[in-house]
């Protein structure tokens, strides 16, 4: 069964290794010459792209389910429905999350809410800090064996090398995952200490009126939420999943983001496209390095909002309102059109190093959401980055100051120049360069509109 999306994309669900097989080897048949294809897989080694590498650039494989969460987190992030408390706003209210059952759809969004939002607070001696976030998990024992265990060894690893000196400094835990003992004992977790709460709801399995009863308890508790649920009528605070069509689109817009923040992180602003388009879909990468970006552009909307801007194809342009805003105090600075970086950048307060801040401790959660730990310094040495990735680690798993001591202890191993061996100005790129990436998918930076 096909359909099509508005520019005539044809949408093709592919279920199995037999259909895929037959899928490659009647590409020709299937997509006709000058026709694109969206095709919708369970597994993200389905299709061997690669053998068919002349249609390569009009073949889209897609993940549903992750395409569903990522689009639940680009159109509904915490900041669309309010403040959010963080560095830049005191007043805003603490950000829950919390699974009511859980399936296959429920697991993707909860690395999607780990890897997108990120709360931060500024300590008391005026750094930018990361604060752990609540997810508060109702599920029964056969539910609880689909969750991803990333967060639960990330943490316990975190907490059992706290003080150990062959490690930067260690991350803060940006998720802190507690399993309740039915849905009340959870709203009780998530409403204990009668702060103003914002809680971002997930229900599994189309459960409608688990939905309404969930909803229920927690205004009764005072607390703000919005409930994600398949099949819900979108009523109140309540909403239903994004159908196929609509997180198809949004992915693949995501995706364009994600090819230009590919381009920037290179410097490599006289490629096309198009060029980077093929590079991704081409490439051999393990999952977690081609994904990371994707996930960087859903982000992008959730910063925005929490500075007061969004991102829409409508509207008026507010990009030099907000760069106005995020370049007080340490503006960029641009040689042949891009933007370069040095040490002072790094060493300036203000919003535009708080979002870098911030843009690190979100790639800490995706990390961690992959199922990463922080590197030793001593294994780094030895193996190096590429095999560390391959056992699951990373030496940047570590704080902002921790990034600083490796770019130093870089700069002497390679005897080479300190600034150029400084790993945050990556931090700095997807803010730096957002009026640039989202012009890739023809929107612009408006004021927001809640």
């Amino acid at each position: 069964m096909s359909h099509y999306l508005q520019d005539g994309t044809v949408i093709l669900r592919i279920e199995g290794r037999k259909a895929a097989d037959e899928f490659e080897s009647r590409l020709s048949l299937i997509v006709p010459e000058g026709k694109k294809a969206v095709v919708l897989c369970d597994s993200d080694a389905e299709l061997n792209l690669e053998a068919t590498a002349g249609a390569v650039p009009r073949i889209d494989l897609v993940n549903l389910d992750r395409a569903r969460a990522l689009t639940v987190m680009f159109r509904y992030p915490p900041a669309f429905f309010c403040k959010v408390k963080s560095h830049f706003c005191s007043e805003g209210k603490r950000v829950c999350a919390a699974f009511f059952g859980f399936d296959s759809l429920s697991s993707e969004i909860f690395k999607a809410f780990a890897s997108v939002f990120a709360a931060t607070d500024t300590g008391e001696d005026g750094l930018i800090k990361e604060v752990s976030t609540d997810c508060v998990f109702s599920v029964s024992a056969e539910e609880k064996r689909l969750y991803r265990g990333g967060y639960s060894k990330f943490n316990f690893f975190v907490d059992s090398h706290a003080d150990d000196a062959d490690f930067y400094e260690m991350p803060q835990k940006n998720i802190s995952t507690v399993f309740a003992e039915g849905d009340c004992d959870a709203v009780q977790r998530l409403c204990r200490d009668n702060m103003q709460i914002f809680v971002f709801v997930v229900v599994a399995n189309g459960d409608v009126s688990r939905a309404q009863r969930v909803e229920r308890l927690l205004k009764e508790k005072g607390a703000d939420c919005v409930v994600f649920c398949d099949g819900a009528e979108e009523k109140g605070q309540i909403l239903s999943m994004p159908s196929e069509k609509e997180s198809v689109e949004t992915y693949l817009c995501l995706c364009r983001i994600a090819y230009g923040r590919d381009l920037v992180y290179g410097g490599a602003f006289t490629r096309s496209l198009g060029e980077a388009e093929r590079r991704f879909k081409t490439s051999s990468a393990a999952p977690v390095k081609k994904l990371s970006n994707v996930y960087a552009a859903t982000a992008l909307r959730e910063v925005l909002l929490e500075c007061g801007y969004d991102c829409a194809d409508e509207g008026e342009n507010a990009a030099v309102d907000f760069y106005a805003l995020y370049d007080e105090g340490n503006p960029r600075k641009y040689v042949a059109g891009n933007v370069v970086y040095d040490l002072r950048t790094t060493r300036t307060c203000g919003l535009r190093t708080a979002l870098a801040v911030r843009e690190h401790f979100r790639w800490n959660g995706y990390m961690a959401a992959c199922g990463f730990v922080p590197a030793a310094k001593s294994e780094y040495a030895l193996k190096g980055k590429d095999k560390l990735f391959e056992e699951g680690k990373h030496v940047n798993l570590t704080t902002w100051r921790g990034l600083a001591d490796f770019g130093r202890d870089e700069a002497v191993r390679k005897g080479t120049d300190e600034e150029k061996e400084d790993v945050r100005k990556y931090d700095y790129q997807l803010i730096d360069e957002a009026q640039r990436l989202l012009a890739y998918v023809d929107k612009k930076i408006i004021k927001a509109r809640r």
